[in-house]
């Protein structure tokens, strides 16, 4: 099972991918979205980055909301959900 897969936030879903290590890349109606990575060989559990997507789709890292100035590690699934949600609840910028 992979655990970067969110069955509450499944239609947000825009892409996935397998770069050794499984990872979801979810986008928000707000203009943020999220990387969930699993890395088997760093963290017990489940890493997010909170991401912000241009006008264009395109997106990157970022470090400036509430949530975390950097990547959240070592979650559970509940603990990934519960981040997931206050990603899509942040306010769209501009």
């Amino acid at each position: 099972m992979d655990l970067t897969y969110s069955e509450k936030f499944k239609d947000y879903i825009e892409e996935q991918n397998d770069l050794g290590h499984p990872q979801t890349i979810y986008k928000f109606p707000n203009g943020y979205g999220a990387s969930v990575i699993k890395f088997n060989y760093v963290y017990f559990g489940i890493e997010i980055a909170v991401l912000w997507f241009d006008k264009n789709g395109n997106w990157d890292i970022d470090y400036s909301t509430p949530i975390t100035n950097d990547v959240i590690g070592g979650l559970n699934e509940e603990e990934r959900d519960n981040v997931l949600q206050q990603i899509f609840d942040l306010k769209e910028l501009g």
